[in-house]
């Protein structure tokens, strides 16, 4: 009981900073990743929200979603890279993202954040992205 107290205490008195940092400090880590897909109750928790691992798990996903008259909303994770390597990388994975869409026709987008192109990095290459 203290521990959540002590959690409410902190979320309001930094509200969503304190939150947002440690929740992307673990979008970044390794061994937070392998916690999550490795622990079976915290994966099911972790894929209401996750359509898969794959751009194809996230069609199958789409197509599940579309089937019960839903479009589905596609993110690659990966937000506030800080090399321009993983900004690449998210452009290409976000490109291909979209190719899968259009070639299996299922209703949906891709989420796109500028932090996730390398805006934080250099304004340039979030354009060039």
């Amino acid at each position: 009981m203290l521990s959540a107290a002590v959690a409410g205490y902190v979320f309001y008195r930094h509200g969503e900073t304190w939150l947002r940092s440690l929740l992307l400090s673990l979008s970044r880590s390794t061994w937070a990743r392998r916690a999550v897909t490795g622990f079976g109750p915290a994966w099911r928790v972790a894929s209401r929200f996750i359509a898969g691992e794959s751009v194809d798990e996230a069609i199958a996903v789409a197509r599940q979603l579309n089937a019960k008259g839903l479009k589905a909303a596609l993110d690659y994770l990966g937000e506030s890279v800080t090399q321009a390597e993983e900004a690449n990388a998210a452009r290409d994975q976000i490109l291909l993202l979209l190719d899968r869409i259009q070639e299996s026709g299922v209703d949906a987008y891709v989420s796109v954040k500028l932090s996730q192109l390398g805006v934080k990095i250099a304004e340039n290459l979030a354009l060039e992205n």
